[in-house]
């Protein structure tokens, strides 16, 4: 019953996925999976070839994606057969999808490596049916706060996955990340990054956001952040901190040149954003770890050219708009926004289109992660004019601005981001240097290209 149960799976998961294909590609991530599932809730169990020792789980709360690409195309390029669930479905189902469009009609599946993105939260679930030796962590941050509450709730459903028998790749230099080599798993390999050209120290103000220790729940101490919670760091309490030598180790990069140096050797970085630098460095550790010899990962990373620049130029209206866009809900991802902005000293408008996202029942909104943010790098750069959009985030959006020191009276709050709200209130009053911020802006929602 159980067989005829999969075959069933299999074969309705194949037409659905065939029929998406010809009437929309871009949605076929995650319902075929869906589908295989419904049917037999073990379909992945069930399927013939899997293999553990070449199973690699990237998780965490940002850059999992980026990871996920970047190893996938490293493995592709230097001859190897990979599956990966490059669509960013992460959760049971969209792991799924990719499994079944590349085994056989019997079940069959063949490869040399099999890379899958997944979901913090679903990472158990998902190694119940398809066991995987390697694990990498991206990180571990504040995200989503309706849905995971403290990052040390997504540290304890990661902990519950490392396994005796496991080569878990963790961040030398984020805390709650390493926090997990305790687990112990049979090869804890440890990658980090060195200060570099964007490396920061945060000053401390009133809205500043310690970090607790997460061994002994002290607050921790930044010696510099290579990102937002991300550097070299320490406890004075019981001396957790990160490690001196990691085994993967990037000692220096230039963003200019394109390259970044990993254990002496000089790998191309194309990405050339800073938010990328430690994605290739775990990508290009883990290839190593797998045996991929170095001079191959050369080449590799040498053609992978899905160039990402430090913003998207657009027109709204008649203006030339510098659309940065982030991952809502997340502090991590607002903040460099706003520093990397913040870097340019010339007089500026900034427009703030974080949108509601009402997903849960009740129905919630969620904007206190722009209080767990500085906007001070805003009022240091001489931003002269701040536009928020939305009915509700817009109105906390302003608030956040006030109470950083801008004047009320360079506020503005719009009901709506549509092009013609925006270009009607930057035509009255906006500096031409423009900046945007928002994860989904109207030529997306619209598909306006």
């Amino acid at each position: 019953m159980s067989k005829l149960r999969f075959y069933l799976a299999l074969w309705m998961s194949k037409i659905v996925a065939i029929i998406i294909r010809i009437i929309d590609e871009s949605r076929g991530t995650n319902l075929p999976g869906a589908v295989a599932l419904k049917i037999d809730p073990i379909f992945i169990k069930h399927v013939k070839g899997l293999n553990p020792e070449k199973t690699v789980f990237i998780t965490g709360t940002n850059g999992k994606s980026s990871t996920t690409k970047l190893l996938d195309h490293i493995l592709k390029e230097t001859g190897h057969k990979v599956i990966s669930n490059l669509g960013g479905a992460n959760l049971t189902a969209g792991v799924a999808v990719p499994l079944l469009k590349n085994c056989s009609v019997t079940g069959k599946l063949s490869c040399d490596f099999m890379v899958m993105e997944t979901d913090e939260r679903y990472i158990s679930r998902i190694r119940e049916q398809l066991p995987a030796k390697y694990l990498a962590i991206t990180n571990i941050q504040k995200d989503q706060v309706q849905r995971n509450g403290e990052p040390s709730f997504i540290r304890g459903k990661i902990r519950d996955v490392i396994k005796p028998d496991m080569t878990v790749f963790f961040n030398n230099d984020e805390p709650n990340n390493l926090s997990l080599k305790a687990a112990g798993p049979e090869r804890a390999v440890r990658y980090g990054v060195a200060a570099h050209e964007k490396s920061f120290v945060k000053e401390r103000d009133f809205f500043a956001v310690t970090m607790p220790c997460p061994v002994c729940h002290s607050s921790l101490s930044f010696h510099r952040h290579n990102m937002e919670n991300i550097g070299s760091f320490s406890c004075s309490k019981c001396g957790f901190s990160n490690d001196a030598t990691p085994e993967y180790y990037t000692s220096s990069a230039s963003f200019e040149k394109e390259e970044f140096v990993l254990n002496g050797t000089t790998f191309a970085f194309r990405c050339n954003r800073n938010e990328f630098l430690y994605s290739y460095t775990l990508a290009t550790s883990i290839a190593l770890e797998l045996g991929v010899p170095k001079e191959e990962v050369q080449k590799a990373l040498a053609s992978y050219n899905k160039k990402v620049g430090q913003w998207e130029d657009r027109k709204v209206g008649k203006h030339n708009v510098k659309y940065f866009r982030i991952k809502q809900e997340n502090s991590e991802t607002l903040q460099s926004a706003i520093s990397t902005i913040g870097s340019d000293k010339n007089p500026k408008t900034v427009i703030m289109g974080l949108d509601e996202y009402i997903d849960f029942y009740p129905e919630y909104i969620n904007g206190c992660y722009m209080f767990d943010s500085s906007f001070k790098p805003f009022l240091d750069s001489d931003t002269k004019q701040c536009i928020c959009t939305s009915p509700a985030l817009g109105h906390v959006g302003a608030l956040r601005f006030i109470y950083e020191g801008f004047d009320p009276s360079d506020v503005i709050v719009l009901p709506d981001s549509k092009e013609t709200t925006l270009d009607k209130a930057l035509s009255e009053k906006s500096a031409d240097n423009i900046y945007l911020i928002e994860e989904l802006p109207f030529w997306k929602k619209t598909g306006v290209n």
